[in-house]
Formats: C-alpha cells, structure tokens, sequence
C-alpha cells in the first residue's frame, strides 16, 4: 500500500482507509529512501551512500520496510511511522544491525496539511535514530573489521 500514492488512514485499531482525492506527492517508501539517503550524505561520515540499482557496489546494504505511514484517528489525530532497517553486509553475508522504530506525533489540528506535518516530524525523527544507530555501529566495528 506504502508504494503507491494515496494518503491512508486508520480508524481504530482494525480499520484502513485511503482519501479518494489526496494523495502524496510521491509513495511514502521513495520519500522515505531518498530522505534517508540525502541524510547520510550530508552527515559527512561515509564515503559514498547510493540507492539500489546505481553503479556502485558497497559493502554494506541497508535494508528496509515501511510498516505504517498513516494518520491515525481517535480522540486525538495522529501521524503514525512505523518502519524497520537492517544492514547486510555483502561481504560476511549476515545481517550486522537492525533497528525498529514506531512512534505517533499529534497533529496540530485535523486537516490533511496537520496530518503531513506530523508525519514529517516523525519520519525524521525515527531517520535520524537510524542514522545515529548506524553511526554508532560503524564506530565500534571500522571498516574493514567485520
């Protein structure tokens, strides 16, 4: 559902919805990879970060799902990110770190700009838990080393 370009919604815990006539810009997992990516680059600690499907061939492949990218209506509106990372390294050929993030962020009121913005906060906050995971990984296992 997160591939394509329909803003969804949840209403309770076993109800999804999506708005027939607004959509994302771009699927949310596109938004998501090319935040990420842009993220990395500009941290200055890598020295190279390209998506799947480039020319370069790393060591290192990082990994994800898109679980939940949705508002999220009750008593209170809220902008829902729930998504997983792993990162493969081609060269052992396992699986050397993973992280979870699922947070709702409130939404400052209940139309869809609201909604955005709330999922935008949370999406770079769980992105930057990522990166600082991933930081932090590579800290205490230098290339070279695993």
């Amino acid at each position: 559902m997160y591939r394509d370009t329909p803003i969804v919604y949840h209403i309770g815990t076993n109800q999804i919805g999506v708005y027939q006539h607004s959509r994302w810009a771009e699927p949310p997992v596109e938004l998501i990879k090319r935040k990420l990516i842009r993220m990395l680059n500009t941290s200055g600690g890598y020295q190279s970060v390209a998506s799947l499907g480039s020319n370069t061939e790393g060591q290192f492949v990082l990994r994800g799902r898109l679980y939940d990218f949705a508002e999220v209506d009750g008593a209170n509106i809220a902008g829902l990110v729930s998504m997983e990372f792993e990162l493969y390294d081609r060269k052992s050929g396992k699986v050397v770190w993973t992280h979870f993030y699922s947070q709702s962020e409130p939404a400052q009121g209940k139309e869809i700009s609201a909604v955005v913005t709330a999922l935008d906060t949370n999406l770079d906050r769980g992105l930057k838990e990522v990166a600082s995971g991933l930081s932090r990984y590579f800290s205490a296992n230098p290339a070279g080393k695993s």
